[in-house]
C-alpha cells in the first residue's frame, strides 16, 4: 500500500517575554542554532549552501542534508521526524520518518494544490496537531511541471505554493541521494511532482522512483 508522509517548516518562537494576553513564550536555544551546531555544512548564503560538499545539497535557496544520516531525528507532536535542513528564509525543514495516512492523491490531475493530499494535510492533519503547531511556519513547496525523466533541479520549475505542510518533490529525493539517502524509508510514497497529465512521481519501497496513476495509489506527506 501507499501512504502519506508529511513535510513541514519550523520557526523559532520570539522569546523572553510574557504577552499581555497571558501567553508565556518559551525560550531556549533556537532549533536553527541546534541544527547548525550539529550540521555546520547547512549554513546558507544568498544562493543556498555556503559550503557545498558531499553531505549537502542546494534546493530553492536552502541547504539540506544529503546521503545516509543517523543524527537528524527529532520527536515532535507525537511523530518521529527527520531534520532535512535550513530553508532560504532561515526556517528549518522536517519530514516525518514514517507515512502518516492512506488516501488517494488526487481525482483528476497531478496538481498538489486543492488535491485530496493537500486538503487532508493542511485542513485535517494540521488542525488536529496540539498547540505547539504554532511553531510551524508557511513554507514554499514546488508543485512542479510534468516531466517524464526524473529530474534534479535545484530551483522550482513550476508553481511555488505557500503551505503549512506539503510533500517532497522528486528533485529533492534525487538531490538527497535517492535510495542511498535517509529519505528512503523502505515505504511507498508519493512526491508532489507530476509525471504527466494522469501520473505523478512515486518512490517505491525499494527506493526507486517511478510514475504512478493517480486513482490507484495513495499519498505521502512530509511535515
Amino acid at each position: 500500500k501507499d501512504f502519506e508522509e508529511t513535510v513541514v517548516t519550523v520557526k523559532d518562537p520570539v522569546g523572553g517575554k510574557c504577552s499581555l494576553t497571558g501567553e508565556v513564550v518559551l525560550t531556549g536555544t533556537p532549533i536553527k542554532d541546534k541544527v547548525l551546531a550539529t550540521y555546520p555544512q547547512l549554513t546558507t548564503n544568498a544562493t543556498g549552501c555556503a559550503t557545498p560538499d558531499a553531505t549537502n545539497y542546494t534546493y530553492m535557496g536552502g541547504c539540506y542534508l544529503k546521503g545516509a544520516q543517523t543524527n537528524n531525528y527529532i520527536w515532535y507532536n507525537g511523530f518521529l521526524w527527520r531534520i532535512m535542513g535550513i530553508n532560504a528564509d532561515g526556517t528549518v525543514k522536517m519530514i516525518t520518518e514514517e507515512n502518516v495516512t492512506v488516501i488517494p492523491y488526487n481525482a483528476a490531475n497531478t496538481n498538489f494544490e486543492g488535491s485530496y493530499a493537500d486538503k487532508w494535510l493542511n485542513d485535517y492533519f494540521y488542525n488536529n496537531l496540539d498547540a505547539s503547531k504554532k511553531v510551524i511556519a508557511n513554507g514554499n513547496f514546488c508543485q512542479g511541471l510534468a516531466v517524464t525523466t526524473a529530474p534534479s533541479n535545484t530551483t522550482c520549475t513550476g508553481t511555488t505554493l505557500s503551505k503549512k505542510i506539503g510533500l517532497l518533490t522528486i528533485d529533492e529525493y534525487n538531490l538527497a541521494g535517492m535510495g542511498g539517502s535517509y529519505l528512503n524509508t523502505i515505504q511507498v510514497f508519493w512526491t508532489m511532482s507530476p509525471y504527466d497529465a494522469s501520473n505523478a512521481w512515486c518512490v517505491s519501497d525499494s527506493g526507486n522512483s517511478n510514475a504512478t496513476q493517480l486513482p490507484t495509489r495513495t499519498a505521502f506527506a512530509q511535515l
